[in-house]
């Protein structure tokens, strides 16, 4: 949830993007935006007073706030803002990918990583003229924020998510799949045990894995089984990790070749699999993808 300030922050950039607000022009009195978002003076005295120092709106003395004319500017990035998935107990653990590309940032421009837990509170310093967002796989629950950012006109780029109508970077499922089920079924054949997620709306790239697998297994003349089909929702990792494993275990036929796309399932299905003395590599080969 945005904070009480950043809501009405949101609102009056709203009013500002959709012309309610023309860029020159005076803003409503302080009252007048009390009355008009139900809050408190502070409230909106936080809001004016970031946004003047975001740039997006200029104090007159003696004369009052206007509205900036930002869209009109040519627009350069200064820096940027790497959000990525880590705690603030892991404060430096963050992925090799993101400490590659945050170096490579480096050069050109300053750069600066940022846990997405902790985004919120960050806000106030990235929402400036002159920044940008690269988000390392947002999950759904950013999108409230990525809105409000975009409200604000700062660029953003999506690295392997594709949400809306954002610029994206992400690999290509069909080719990484591809590539996938030609090895597996070079080392332990055609008979494949297949594990899914269930398809969410708030999961996009799940769906198109899926399809992906399905088409690239006709492709190659894979006959799949429906009862080599496991697809859960994956919520409740232990209780679906401990179906899988029985699944597996109840198949006429140990499966030789197997293939895990929810990546939060591989460790736990790998665990509890070696209890009952079955071993990646040994008994079966292990394809995953993420």
């Amino acid at each position: 949830m945005l904070t009480r300030t950043e809501a009405i922050k949101e609102k009056i950039l709203n009013e500002i993007n959709t012309g309610r607000l023309k860029p020159g022009k005076l803003i409503p009195s302080r009252h007048q935006f009390m009355r008009r978002y139900s809050c408190s003076r502070g409230i909106v005295d936080r809001a004016v007073s970031e946004l003047v120092s975001g740039g997006y709106l200029y104090g007159r003395q003696g004369s009052g706030t206007f509205v900036a004319d930002n869209r009109c500017k040519s627009f350069s990035i200064k820096k940027v803002y790497l959000l990525d998935s880590f705690s603030r107990s892991e404060q430096m653990r963050y992925s090799n990918e993101t400490s590659v590309l945050a170096s490579e940032i480096q050069r050109i421009c300053p750069c600066h990583i940022i846990s997405k837990d902790e985004v919120k509170v960050s806000l106030g310093k990235i929402v400036c003229p002159g920044n940008a967002v690269i988000w390392m796989r947002p999950g759904y629950e950013d999108l409230l924020v990525m809105k409000y950012l975009s409200s604000a006109f700062i660029p953003q780029l999506q690295v392997g998510r594709n949400y809306d109508s954002y610029d994206y970077v992400a690999t290509d499922p069909k080719s990484g799949i591809r590539e996938g089920l030609k090895w597996l079924v070079k080392r332990a054949g055609k008979e494949i045990l297949f594990v899914a997620q269930e398809i969410r709306t708030e999961w996009p790239y799940i769906a198109e894995r899926q399809i992906a697998f399905y088409e690239i297994c006709a492709e190659l003349g894979i006959q799949l089984d429906a009862s080599r089909i496991f697809v859960r929702d994956f919520k409740d990792l232990k209780k679906d990790v401990g179906e899988l494993c029985s699944v597996v275990m109840a198949q006429k036929k140990f499966p030789k070749a197997i293939f895990i796309l929810p990546v939060q399932a591989v460790l736990p299905f790998v665990m509890k699999i070696e209890e009952r003395k079955k071993y990646a590599g040994t008994d079966f080969t292990l394809l995953i993808f993420d």
